[in-house]
């Protein structure tokens, strides 16, 4: 199988903050001794990691399925530099108090954080380990939009102190944002292309709070597990003209039509 390149087209930027930051490799260092001292948990049958990008509902699917009495969902457990994340999430599965172990992982991490040269092979290793795939995909206008106001804000969920008034960015910068995003999107796809997964869309799935019980049904099924009552104490953040963010914002639609980008509205 053939990996994604890692080049100019998945970087943007030379160094990401967080790929030079020593707190990652120290609790990878700890999950690793907790392994050497303490026994693994025999029980853990089930394993799953959930892919995509920031903003896209990946975050909301993690809380919903955590509240289920046997997952385990750590989280962004990869979100600063490992040195090994495969056994590093192996070994975080295996200290799992439950019988099922889940995880999340944003595509710019595996860009930008951290470097994959080979993402396919990453996968592979992770699937000959028992974990299987969830990936999360959103309207990239939508989730540039959604990104781009925490961003500016500094609010990225409702339980969070109130926003600050966001600073405007150009239609230019915020153009660059989606191309951006879509390339993400692309090298998700394409890491996932040769991988079985569950594929859930945050319009069709999770936008709507009527819908969570069943498309996380859906995904007990899939694992083979009991289904479960769900629940999330997260909601969406106040609504806001994105006028008020964006110069020149028709300019941003226009550009959205004209690549076919969805929901330029």
């Amino acid at each position: 199988m053939n990996a994604a390149p890692v080049d100019a087209r998945y970087i943007a930027g030379l160094w990401h903050r967080q790929r030079v930051n020593p707190v990652g490799i120290a609790h990878e260092i700890r999950a690793h001794t907790r392994c050497l001292l303490s026994r693994s948990n025999p029980g853990v049958s089930k394993k799953f990691l959930i892919l995509g990008r920031a903003r896209s509902g990946t975050s909301l699917l993690s809380v919903l399925l955590n509240s289920h009495p046997t997952i385990t969902c750590d989280g962004e457990v990869l979100n600063r530099v490992a040195i090994d994340p495969v056994r590093f999430l192996d070994c975080l599965s295996r200290q799992s108090p439950t019988t099922v172990f889940g995880a999340k992982l944003l595509s710019y991490q595996m860009v930008q954080v951290h470097r994959l040269k080979n993402p396919i092979r990453f996968l592979e290793r992770l699937e000959v380990r028992g974990f299987q795939f969830i990936h999360v995909v959103r309207n990239t206008w939508d989730q540039t939009m959604s990104l781009t106001r925490a961003q500016t804000t500094g609010k990225y969920h409702s339980f969070q102190s109130p926003e600050r008034r966001p600073s405007k960015i150009s239609s230019s910068e915020f153009i660059e944002r989606l191309e951006w995003s879509e390339v993400l999107l692309d090298y998700e796809r394409f890491c996932l292309r040769g991988f079985p997964h569950f594929k859930v869309s945050y319009e069709d799935d999770l936008g709507q709070a009527q819908k969570q019980q069943a498309t996380s049904d859906r995904i007990f099924d899939w694992l083979e597990i009991p289904s479960a009552e769900v629940s999330s104490s997260l909601s969406k953040v106040s609504n806001f003209d994105p006028g008020d963010m964006i110069e020149g914002l028709d300019e941003a639609r226009a550009f959205a039509a004209r690549k076919g980008i969805l929901n330029p509205s």
